[in-house]
């Protein structure tokens, strides 16, 4: 008796649980696809003559500095990246603020600092990697892989994205990633002790097929000085000099890049002179109004030495940055 009452009181139970363990099943199977989906290491990438990336590149000195970096034919041990115009490779000479421009080693994609190949990436990435660096003037980086994940960006799809965390003894901070789909940085940013920006760099866009010219500066510093000014005190009159004595590796350089940033206030005013070691003034600027600006100029060089005389009077601030470089060019 009691197992005829019991009996239609168990079927409705049993297609219950059937019903429960079927949708058991079904999301314990969605909830693992995205896990599935993702490798646990990621591979070095495959470079190809015409591949570029465009990124926003923010510094100390400007922001928003948009740049197209192709990949133009390798020299058998390295591939070589080179800027989509002559300007672009000018201003990284001699602000140095772009990882990728010029060389990056065909075996383990690392990237050159002072010469030396550094490994901004380690292939294969796997979550939890450890390894050490040199790179934006920084020495003995210590990153880590942080994640493996799929990123949710509308204009690039979903790309799988590497996160990678580094510090440095000095208590420089970098957080960076790799972009699967793109096959470089997805993004960068550092930034030194004090919190303050070395670098922040964005990738907007990718692609392949780019033709034409791309250009590479290779380039060191030869001056880089401040000068200031207020109202009511003297006027400031400054003779500096540099010696330009080529790149230690690669012979005489072919220009001189200057890069000024300036704040001329009001009823202020300035002027810049350079002259070469034949006294003859081979570049010069006056500032005669009120303004605020960066500006990057380039002139022959001839090797030597040079002298700088900088006039400021009333409220203003000026900083002189003079590279060599020697430019190189390929056809993509």
């Amino acid at each position: 008796m009691k197992s005829t009452i019991l009996r239609p009181l168990l079927i409705p139970i049993m297609i219950l649980a059937l019903i429960l363990t079927g949708i058991s099943g079904c999301l314990d199977e969605e909830n693992g696809s995205d896990d599935k989906d993702l490798p646990s290491t990621v591979q070095a990438p495959v470079w190809e003559v015409g591949k570029y990336w465009v990124y926003a590149f923010t510094t100390p000195d400007e922001e928003d500095i948009a740049t197209r970096m192709v990949v133009a034919p390798d020299d058998g041990t390295n591939h070589l990246v080179g800027a989509a115009s002559a300007e672009e490779a000018r201003r990284h000479a001699i602000l140095n603020y772009n990882p990728i421009l010029g060389r990056v080693e065909l075996n383990n994609f690392s990237v050159y600092e002072n010469g030396e190949p550094q490994p901004l990436f380690m292939f294969p990435l796997q979550k939890g990697n450890s390894w050490s660096f040199s790179f934006l003037g920084v020495e003995n980086w210590q990153a880590t892989v942080v994640s493996i994940e799929k990123a949710d960006i509308p204009s690039m799809g979903e790309p799988i994205i590497v996160s990678i965390h580094a510090d440095a003894p000095g208590g420089e901070i970098m957080d960076y990633s790799y972009d699967m789909n793109a096959g470089w940085v997805h993004l960068m940013r550092a930034t030194d002790a004090q919190g303050e920006t070395i670098v922040n760099m964005t990738l907007t866009s990718y692609g392949t097929g780019h033709s034409g010219q791309v250009y590479f500066m290779r380039g060191a510093n030869h001056f880089d000085e401040r000068y200031s000014s207020s109202p009511g005190s003297p006027v400031v009159d400054v003779y500096d000099t540099f010696v330009d004595s080529g790149h230690p590796d690669h012979g005489d350089f072919d220009t001189l890049v200057i890069y000024l940033n300036y704040r001329i206030g009001e009823s202020s005013g300035g002027s810049l002179s350079i002259k070469d070691h034949a006294s003859n003034e081979v570049y010069s600027r006056i500032w005669s109004s009120q303004g605020e600006d960066n500006d990057l100029d380039d002139i022959e060089d001839e090797a030597g030495e040079y002298s700088v005389t900088v006039n400021l009077d009333g409220s203003c601030d000026l900083r002189v940055r003079i590279a060599g470089g020697i430019m190189y060019s390929w056809d993509v």
